[in-house]
């Protein structure tokens, strides 16, 4: 998998999310797209596949798919929203979510700092 470390300015984007355990990410998150997809209401093209851990602890992860931040579908539609400020992030395109290169990265987040994970 190809990857690059890249400074980004600070952006947002909006989405939708789920809790995912570490121990079966790798089944769970395709399933997750598919879910997403296969909703008539969904208006996500899935730009970006985030994984965040500002706000789970243990064996869990907060997985988002999303886009772009756009107000007027985010209002509309009730998508989260996340703000990232200007920092390094890990960039990589994925045809598949390896969740071991995840959990690596939130273990390195959670002791050097945030360093937000963003495949597209």
């Amino acid at each position: 998998m190809e990857y690059r470390i890249e400074k980004k300015p600070a952006f947002k984007v909006m989405g939708v999310s789920k809790i995912i355990d570490y121990g079966n990410g790798y089944s769970t998150i395709p399933k997750f797209w598919d879910e997403v997809f296969a909703s008539p209401d969904n208006k996500i093209m899935g730009v970006y596949g985030v994984c965040l851990d500002d706000e789970i602890q243990g064996d869990q992860f907060r997985y988002m798919i999303a886009d772009d931040y756009n107000e007027n579908l985010a209002i509309e539609n009730g998508y989260e929203v996340k703000r990232f400020r200007h920092t390094p992030g890990l960039c990589f395109h994925a045809v598949e979510l390896c969740h071991r290169l995840c959990r690596a990265l939130i273990r390195r987040s959670s002791t050097n700092g945030f360093l937000p994970a963003v495949m597209r």
